[in-house]
């Protein structure tokens, strides 16, 4: 018997064992082929009965899945492959856990100078019971202009400008969705579900009018960071309702705004099932998907 094999002193399950930052090069299909450098994570859960695990065999799960998903068609399917390979090489795993983080680029879909933008990118797949979970999570830059200066400097300077002057600050937003699987959340659509949701997107090259139309669009457009949220989850339900995933579908949204003019950063976070946003987008709200 080996002393992974052996029977614990203590008898605590652990939720994860496993490596963290082990660096690949992968290639997926989808998007006309796409190579990406991650760092990937893997994991498995350990009965009470197990002392260890033999954490060998997760280098080579990840070894074979790479042989075996070159040119897949999306990045969750070639982690979903680890996590089935974790699973046949731990018998004695509660679950197996596998984690991707990289870097993308996407057209933020927005009216604009063309041009993509980086978007960071975590994707996790989760194996138990028979059960898997994938979750795609995207964040990325973007402006927000403030409304309660906006209105407030309207009503000293007395005028009504549409763009009136506010202060501006950029703003990370962090978009995650939780299926189990299904039709692929595309990251590309993910993305530019969250790009849309601030008051204009972050680009990396303007030229002079560029910029400036950047900034009337944000002006004209002024949004707290509440309302960033608020607008990134139904941007998200909106693009998953077009997919048909059901109810239990997890979306949630955090948005941290580095302020211009305090010292500390502002943050706000929700998380719904797509059920519920649906059912908050009734009636009055049932459009806002269409006019956002």
């Amino acid at each position: 018997m080996e002393v992974q094999d052996e029977k614990p002193r203590v008898g605590i399950p652990l939720e994860c064992v496993g490596f963290r930052g082990i660096r690949k090069r992968i290639l997926v299909r989808g998007g006309g082929g796409i190579t990406l450098v991650a760092s990937i994570d893997v994991c498995v859960g350990l009965p009470p009965t197990q002392r260890g695990a033999h954490l060998s065999r997760n280098y080579y799960a990840i070894l074979e899945a790479v042989g075996e998903a070159e040119g897949d068609e999306s990045i969750e399917s070639f982690l979903s492959k680890i996590a089935s390979r974790l699973i046949e090489k731990h018998p004695y795993a509660t679950k197996a856990v596998v984690e991707a983080s990289t870097s993308y680029f996407v057209d933020p879909g927005i009216q604009g100078p063309p041009g993509e933008e980086p978007v960071d990118v975590r994707v996790r797949v989760e194996k138990a019971g028979g059960r898997e979970l994938w979750t795609v999570q995207v964040s990325v830059y973007g402006m927000t202009a403030c409304p309660s200066a906006q209105q407030t400097l309207r009503e000293m300077l007395g005028h009504n400008l549409r763009a009136g002057p506010t202060h501006s600050q950029k703003a990370r937003l962090t978009l995650t969705v939780t299926v189990s699987p299904g039709p692929l959340v595309r990251i590309e659509r993910l993305a530019q579900a969250a790009f849309r949701a601030f008051s204009a997107p972050a680009r990396s090259v303007l030229r002079r009018s560029d910029e400036a139309m950047l900034v009337l669009r944000a002006h004209e457009n002024p949004k707290l960071a509440e309302d960033v949220v608020r607008d990134a989850l139904v941007q998200a339900a909106v693009v998953l309702e077009s997919l048909g995933y059901g109810d239990d579908t997890i979306i949630s949204a955090e948005v941290e705004s580095y302020e211009s003019i305090h010292p500390q950063n502002v943050v706000a976070r929700a998380k719904l099932t797509l059920g519920e946003l649906r059912g908050l987008l009734r009636g009055p709200n049932r459009d806002f998907g269409q006019n956002h």
